[in-house]
């Protein structure tokens, strides 16, 4: 014979679900900003690669400026070439991307995740880094990025290396930390 639930029974087993739920549900938020966070700089990451490769490739030079609004969440980077010869920064907001030199090549990376923060000292109106298309060099710098919770350091040496800093080394970016 079939013993059916009695509707306590159901109440109560909902119950545990809920509470369950409940304390697993942050646990899950957590894993989905590291998730999230990680996706970024993997996709930051390959785009100044991309702008590296490139600029070698064409020896030309770069200037990479990042711009931020932190109301909607969303940030971009944008490459702007130099003119051949040229030691002047070509800055622009790529949030406004109209009012740009029209006559420069660009590439331009927005933001996957939203509500990514970063941190530098940096950001636009200044350039954040130059890239040297015969030696393939960048400057020395450290870029900060935080969701919620979780948050990393992004760091770029002059020798064109791109690496997230463990959290367990000692870095001149940890001593200078703005977070």
């Amino acid at each position: 014979m079939f013993r059916a639930f009695t509707i306590i029974e159901m109440l109560i087993t909902l119950a545990i679900l809920v509470i369950a739920t409940h304390f697993i549900s942050p646990i899950l938020f957590q894993m989905y900003d590291r998730i999230a966070l990680n996706n970024e700089i993997a996709n930051l990451q390959s785009f100044i690669y991309q702008i590296q490769t490139k600029a070698r490739y064409q020896q030309k030079n770069y200037t990479l400026t990042i711009s931020q609004n932190n109301k909607t969440g969303n940030w971009c980077l944008i490459a702007l070439s130099k003119q051949a010869g040229s030691k002047n920064e070509v800055i622009c907001d790529c949030l406004n991307i109209k009012h740009c030199p029209a006559n420069n090549e660009f590439l331009l990376y927005h933001n996957q995740y939203r509500n990514i923060q970063l941190s530098n000292k940096s950001l636009y109106p200044n350039s954040f880094i130059n890239i040297d298309g015969m030696a393939g060099r960048l400057e020395s710098k450290c870029l900060y990025l935080r969701l919620n919770q979780e948050n990393e350091i992004l760091q770029l040496d002059q020798w064109g290396r791109i690496y997230v800093i463990p959290k367990t080394k000692r870095s001149n970016c940890k001593q200078t930390e703005s977070l």
